[in-house]
């Protein structure tokens, strides 16, 4: 009871080592790139994944190899040993990227947290970043109104009868419904005839994948940057309260976007 053989312990150990290698190095690479294919198939999407994770394999690995065999043909290693070099190397890499990491982790976080209870400094940073995050918003909510524009302008030409329907259908499902401000009335003719250049004669599935894979990027890099934005200006807000009620002698914020009374306890932390 309670022993167990070293022989099995090695065993365990080589299958844990290798099936956790195999998720690292195979099965989550083509996952990431399967989620971001533009494809339109679970086939599709998963030739597609692969082939890409083949390419910078194959390219990463011909490089990895003329290392390998120079050092095995310099340093005379081979069998066993060629084979525990490389699983050095590979926790090697994996301890660097833990260190690197982690380092900067326990090093930024507390000096940030530290920095915090500077309340004018840290506003001064966020207003000296504040324009360049509202027009990195404003760009990508651009970018992706031209590319929304493009779809709907491929589904204006692409008829309910033809075969390539389903895909636009899918596409136009990805696609946010733009704003008054955006809408393709208040586009200017030459804008709209370069939208429409953009555009093949010969509509094909691969262009319709791309164009999926682009406003996929497009709506995420756009929520990305306005909640970067809302973020920065929310707490922006919350700094100018806190420091124009230091003084207040009923020990809470005066706040001219929200009462201290409406503020939930999660509300209050996260500010």
């Amino acid at each position: 009871m309670g022993y167990i053989s070293s022989d099995f312990t090695r065993r365990l150990w080589l299958i844990l080592y290798w099936f956790m290698y195999m998720l690292t190095w195979t099965v989550l690479p083509i996952m990431m790139s399967y989620v971001d294919s533009g494809a339109f198939t679970f086939k599709d999407r998963l030739r597609e994944s692969a082939w890409s994770n083949l390419q910078f394999y194959g390219i990463s690995g011909v490089a990895g190899l003329l290392l390998v065999g120079y050092i095995a043909l310099t340093r005379r290693i081979a069998g066993p040993d060629l084979v525990a070099f490389m699983m050095a190397l590979a926790n090697f890499w994996g301890l660097f990227l833990v260190i690197t990491f982690m380092g900067f982790g326990l090093v930024s976080i507390p000096r940030k947290l530290w920095f915090r209870g500077d309340l004018a400094l840290e506003l001064s940073k966020i207003e000296g970043r504040a324009m360049a995050y509202k027009d990195k918003a404003y760009d990508s909510a651009l970018e992706l109104a031209d590319i929304v524009r493009e779809a709907n302008l491929v589904s204006a030409r692409v008829s309910h009868s033809d075969d390539l329907r389903p895909c636009v259908d899918q596409i136009m499902l990805c696609c946010p419904r733009l704003d008054a401000n955006n809408s393709s009335s208040s586009r200017l003719p030459t804008q709209n005839a370069t939208l429409s250049g953009r555009i093949p004669a010969d509509i094909t599935e691969p262009y319709l994948a791309t164009l999926h894979n682009r406003i996929k990027k497009a709506v995420l890099k756009e929520e990305r940057d306005r909640w970067r934005w809302n973020r920065s200006a929310r707490r922006a807000f919350f700094l100018q309260d806190a420091i124009y009620s230091r003084g207040n002698p009923r020990r809470q914020l005066d706040s001219n976007l929200r009462p201290w009374s409406q503020w939930g306890m999660a509300t209050r932390a996260a500010a």
